[in-house]
């Protein structure tokens, strides 16, 4: 709503120098003497509600021939005669109207010059400038209105709610605004009906008080200056200026940047310029911006625009362009026709000779596989998927490929049944197959860990529903040799099971992985409590969450090789995690087809050469291969 207003009071701007057309033929004319001496401010409105007329958004029925050329234009020419004046208020509620609703019909205004025959002045003062002292007329009778349709009940409800957030109050008004017969709604508009035919039309008049509508002040476009572009690094760009907002000057304000025209980046303007504020000292000096954008090596030009405060729109400061130095890496896959062939895709990538053990999750479901991805990886061999109708066939040739000593299959029956396990027995007979289930997801966890790990330095804890918080965590944890835990994490408590497995345990630390939406802040409080060294993991969505986890697992230089998995489909990436905590890489986040700005700058700043993807192209397209920046 305070966007819509501030468009209005920016159509109601008087503009000095105003000119509007000559008036229409059939319009009145009058002497110097003789006419009202309108002010440029209801020219304004009246001159836009000429071109509404024009564009058939204001409509006026032949019945009332006179509206439209002896009052509307005529004000907007300055011809019309005091008899004929209108009260600019009922012109800035028409327009209004028409922009909210998209058009209007008036069935009456000022009755002395609207040339009906159904009823004249004096007889219905309200509508006469000679029965309100001279005055202009302030009422309006508005027939059919937009989307609202004709006058009914639910269109006057509609367009009363609505008119009644800038009407002026009147505390001792004479009349009420009635829907339809119903009862008074407000003490200073009237609806007009007729007894027995229901809503004749809309009836609204400012008798009552002096007082102008109440819209905010004509907002003004953000300034600023757009100052310079450099590429001070490989891959980097920074854009620098200030930009301010002078209708809210204690602000500051946001700057759009946009990448060969694509809008990556919205940035606050919050940096101290000293110079800005000794030229403007109504502003706080916080006006500053230096954009800082990931880029492949190239020409690029880059487009800074200020937001306004009020209305979200975009004022344009410049386009400067800027050749960036550096390379990019190349981009490799590792995949399989499904989830049960990239799972076993990723293990022969993290295993090419044989393992110790090997775990297999239910490929349907994101739960089980974030404690057993770190169970895994501690125990030294890879996490396979498989679902509840038979052991895969890409499950069964890398089990056999194997040859493991032991395996554990992670979940209840209803996700691995009693004959999958013995389908995997049959394929490995030397060795000992164990499930590790429970009576819900949180006592598998916990039966994971306990199957890998008897104590550790660090415990990672992500919520049971926070699959993209469990893949980072996971890297984290591989790459340690640590374990993943998963708890309930908005229930702000820690349950006495799982408390005893903490203990047990004795981590020095526990990190929490993801924001506040996963694991609550009490939650984390309450871990805090049996571990004083808990602190949280995380960014302002997913994607900036592993760059978090990524930053605090590897620094921020000096890694060659990254793996990027999708940050929207959990099916490819769910073994990827133990891939790259073991190669000792970073794990990304990504969507379809684009690579997120803050991605972007920690894949070139940590000078990655070799850009691993996990799944196909229906998962992660080339666009995320060429490193395309996402759009914001």
């Amino acid at each position: 709503m305070r966007r819509f207003f501030a468009a209005v009071a920016a159509a109601l701007l008087i503009v000095t120098g105003l000119t509007v057309g000559a008036a229409p033929a059939s319009a009145a004319t009058c002497g110097d003497a003789a006419c009202a001496g309108i002010p440029t401010s209801k020219q304004a409105v009246a001159a836009q509600l000429v071109n509404a007329h024009s564009a058939g958004s204001l409509v006026i029925p032949a019945a009332y021939p006179g509206i439209f050329p002896n009052e509307i234009a005529a004000i907007a020419n300055n011809t019309v005669t005091p008899t004929c004046d209108v009260d600019i208020r009922a012109l800035q509620t028409i327009l209004i109207v028409i922009k909210k609703f998209g058009s209007a019909t008036i069935t009456d205004l000022n009755r002395d010059c609207s040339g009906g025959t159904d009823a004249t002045c004096p007889g219905s003062p309200v509508h006469c400038v000679e029965g309100n002292g001279g005055v202009p007329t302030s009422a309006i009778d508005f027939g059919s209105i937009g989307g609202l349709g004709g006058p009914s009940a639910s269109s006057a409800s509609a367009l009363f709610s609505f008119i009644a957030t800038f009407v002026p109050q009147v505390t001792s008004g004479a009349w009420t605004e009635a829907l339809c017969g119903e009862a008074a709604v407000s003490p200073y508009m009237h609806q007009f009906f007729v007894s027995g035919a229901g809503c004749d039309h809309h009836h609204i008049d400012y008798r009552g008080t002096p007082s102008p509508l109440n819209l905010p002040a004509p907002n003004s476009a953000p300034t600023g200056n757009y100052e310079g572009i450099s590429s001070p690094s490989a891959n980097s760009i920074v854009a620098s200026g200030w930009a301010a907002d002078f209708d809210t000057p204690a602000q500051s304000v946001n700057v759009a940047a946009s990448l060969d025209g694509v809008r990556v980046s919205v940035t606050p303007a919050n940096l101290y310029r000293s110079d800005v504020k000794r030229i403007y000292p109504q502003l706080s000096g916080n006006n500053g911006f230096a954009v800082t954008l990931a880029a492949s090596p190239g020409s690029h030009t880059v487009a800074i625009s200020a937001i306004d405060t009020s209305t979200g729109a975009e004022q344009p400061l410049g386009s400067r362009t800027v050749t960036v130095t550096g390379s990019a890496p190349t981009a490799t896959r590792v995949e399989g026709s499904d989830r049960y062939e990239t799972a076993a895709a990723i293990s022969r990538s993290a295993f090419p000779g044989t393992a110790p053990a090997v775990y297999i999750a239910s490929g349907q479901s994101a739960v089980d596989v974030i404690s057993a991805s770190s169970a895994a990886a501690k125990a030294g061999g890879p996490l396979l998927l498989n679902d509840g109708t038979g052991l895969q066939p890409a499950t069964q040739t890398e089990l056999q490929r194997l040859s493991p000593s032991r395996v554990y299959f992670v979940g209840g029956a209803s996700t691995m049944p009693d004959s999958v396990i013995a389908a995997a027995q049959a394929l490995v007979p030397g060795a000992t197959v164990t499930r590790l289930g429970g009576t819900d997801r949180f006592e598998t966890s916990r039966n994971v860990i306990r199957s890998a790990f008897t104590s550790t330095p660090v415990l990672f804890v992500v919520d049971s529903n926070a699959w993209t918080d469990g893949l980072p965590a996971g890297n984290m944890a591989a790459f340690n040799g640590e374990p993943v835990l998963i708890v309930n994490g908005p229930s702000g408590t820690i349950d006495a099971a799982t408390t005893t497995l903490i203990r047990d345990l004795a981590p020095g630390a526990i990190r929490v992985v993801g924001g506040p939406a996963g694991v609550s802040d009490a939650t984390l409080a309450a871990l805090g409590q049996l571990v004083s060294n808990t602190l949280r993991v995380s960014g302002s969505d997913r994607f900036t969450t592993a760059v978090e986890a990524a930053r605090r697992t590897y620094g921020s230089t000096g890694k060659t090789t990254a793996y990027i998995v999708s940050g929207v489909n959990y099916a490819d990436g769910m073994s990827a995690a133990l891939l790259s905590g073991k190669n000792a890489a970073p794990l990304f986040l990504s969507r379809a087809d684009c690579v997120d700005q803050s991605t972007l700058q920690a894949i070139y700043g940590y000078g990655v050469q070799n850009l691993v993807l996990i799944g196909g192209t229906a998962t992660l397209t080339a666009s995320v291969a060429a490193l395309k920046p996402c759009g914001v």
